[in-house]
């Protein structure tokens, strides 16, 4: 091969020109190159950037403080009693309770798969501060979900208003499972199998 632009080798009948490539294209690739020993040098040489997992571990940090600086609600008998003479919240906990519990509970909590929520008989109490923190936490070992990080308080606190407007009005359905409300009751960490 000669020096000279254009210049045609042939090798066992096929022809090779050889030209030179384009300037844009040698442009972009030499741009590509400083960029990336600049991008090396600033991040990794010297460490004046923020790398990925710093700007990473920063929002985890922050979206902690947010969570930890976010009012919790305030979630005892009374405010829960209220919640259930609340016809408002009542109506929108039946609604949440036809969308998400109806399908283990029955439409009318007679129980399906899941207890009865009728009966005076609680696997985790039947208080109402019990049954936000089981709608609320689940229990795993019983199948029942977190409903918490999934629907929030508000709809966790209008689910239980509905729940303890329907408790003890004995709708039929499943038998009754746990303990008569205000005895003893299982630790959902505890509870084996149905």
């Amino acid at each position: 091969m000669s020096d000279e632009p254009n210049t045609v080798s042939e090798y066992d009948g096929i022809e090779e020109y050889d030209n030179s490539l384009p300037n844009w294209w040698l442009v972009t690739l030499w741009t590509t190159v400083l960029f990336g020993m600049g991008y090396w040098a600033y991040y990794h040489t010297f460490g004046v950037g923020e790398s990925t997992a710093e700007a990473v571990e920063a929002q985890i940090v922050a979206a902690r403080e947010a969570e930890a600086a976010r009012p919790k609600a305030v979630v005892s008998e009374e405010t829960l009693g209220r919640a259930t003479e609340n016809p408002d919240k009542v109506a929108a906990g039946k609604e949440s309770y036809a969308l998400y519990c109806a399908a283990c509970h029955g439409p009318g909590g007679g129980g399906l798969t899941g207890p009865n929520l009728t009966d005076d008989a609680w696997l985790y109490g039947g208080g109402l501060s019990d049954i936000y923190a089981i709608v609320k936490d689940g229990s795993a070992a019983k199948g029942m979900p977190a409903w918490g990080p999934i629907l929030g308080e508000k709809v966790v606190g209008e689910l239980v208003a509905f729940l303890g407007s329907i408790r003890d009005t004995h709708v039929a359905g499943r038998e009754a499972q746990g303990v008569p409300r205000g005895e003893k009751v299982l630790n959902p960490a505890d509870a084996g199998a149905p």
